[in-house]
């Protein structure tokens, strides 16, 4: 599938002269090439992202050995980079922690971090060949890591996985919210816990067990909890139709939370959404793009080990000295499974663009829009 199929991927429902597409800057070349790699992997992808001590650039991407599911010899790394002026890889390493081992033989991979408080929650899946599984490692430094093992349901393909930057309060008591994508609905949910405990060991199986039961096949057999706890949903036949999952933790601003995802169309193609959450309660849609922010146009996009494929899962915000109010959004993204790309933004840009539309993505008549 080349770049001329893209064009015949319906876009959204409806056409508005008023709405223009948001403009994003995309580096032309990628970020992170496997062949720029000395492990000379066969692709270097998917990466989460963070800002650590010292303003440092942290990318995780997910580097992998072979070709393609199901061959065995087929696995991921999670590895660790350091990031320079936000453009250009400075050194990479391999997390021992998040490595090929006998329980997980294909690895690890697609792993995204957020800080709450002083400690680091580092969320990867998991893949044994059978069914994906949301992990989670701690770190305060990013040089020792603490795996704390499964933190998703163990019967059935669950992915996309991150906490939200800080804790929300219910009843004056705070919780922690994890985002994840039930890949058999294709939309993206949440839950809310006390602490990560309630998600390890027997007390992680038996809440998601209670949350989202299943049959003996790993299939759902009711979605209450499920439809009940949905942030986003697909729209059917537009670049959302497919599935979505979540990006990356949002980014905390005055009118919300900015929310990065993807979404998969009727044709395979990956492109990069936008949405606002509400501040408080950010299960709670305010503003969601009609249009793409991210599409695969560049030929490291559309040509690799799958095609057409940008998969944003690293968004960092930066000040900038030149305009303090209105910082650089960096996003790093997945492209056609094979490398990594960047692109940026203005936040404000963002924030104002997102004013225009409701949680559906539908266009906010005015009174000056209606006289146009």
């Amino acid at each position: 599938m080349g770049i001329s199929n893209l064009i015949s991927s319906k876009i959204t429902n409806f056409a508005d002269a008023r709405i223009n597409r948001f403009k994003i800057h995309k580096q032309i070349a990628p970020l992170l090439r496997p062949n720029n790699i000395g492990i000379n992997p066969d692709g270097a992808y998917n990466p989460g992202a963070t800002i650590h001590r010292n303003n440092r650039f942290l990318l995780f991407p997910r580097i992998t050995f072979g070709e393609k599911y199901p061959d065995s010899k087929f696995v991921s790394y999670v590895c660790l980079a350091e990031v320079k002026d936000g453009l250009f890889i400075k050194d990479l390493r391999t997390i021992d922690a998040l490595s090929p081992n006998d329980r997980f033989t294909y690895g690890y991979e697609d792993a995204r971090v957020t800080l709450i408080g002083r400690l680091n929650y580092l969320v990867a899946t998991a893949y044994d060949g059978k069914t994906p599984q949301i992990t989670l490692t701690l770190t305060k430094n990013f040089e020792e890591f603490d795996y704390k093992g499964i933190i998703g349901p163990r019967d059935f393909d669950d992915k996309d996985a991150f906490f939200h930057p800080e804790p929300i309060y219910i009843n004056e008591k705070p919780k922690l919210m994890l985002y994840h994508r039930a890949s058999e609905t294709g939309n993206i949910q949440y839950v809310l816990v006390d602490s990560i405990e309630e998600l390890l060991g027997n007390a992680g199986e038996a809440f998601w067990k209670q949350e989202i039961p299943v049959d003996a096949k790993g299939k759902i057999t009711s979605t209450t909890n499920l439809d009940s706890k949905t942030i986003l949903r697909t729209i059917p036949k537009t670049w959302e139709g497919g599935k979505l999952g979540g990006g990356a933790p949002p980014i905390k601003t005055p009118k919300g939370g900015l929310f990065i995802y993807h979404a998969v169309d009727d044709l395979g193609i990956y492109r990069g959404g936008m949405a606002l959450l509400d501040a408080h309660e950010p299960w709670k849609v305010i503003s969601r793009s009609p249009f793409p922010i991210l599409e695969p146009t560049l030929e490291f996009e559309v040509a690799g080990l799958v095609e057409n494929v940008v998969f944003p899962q690293g968004v960092v915000l930066k000040q900038d000295y030149t305009e303090p109010a209105n910082p650089i959004v960096y996003v790093y993204y997945g492209a056609a499974d094979k490398y990594v790309g960047v692109a940026k933004f203005r936040l404000n840009d963002a924030l104002n663009y997102l004013s225009q539309f409701d949680k559906d993505g539908n266009f906010i008549e005015t009174e000056t829009t209606k006289q146009e």
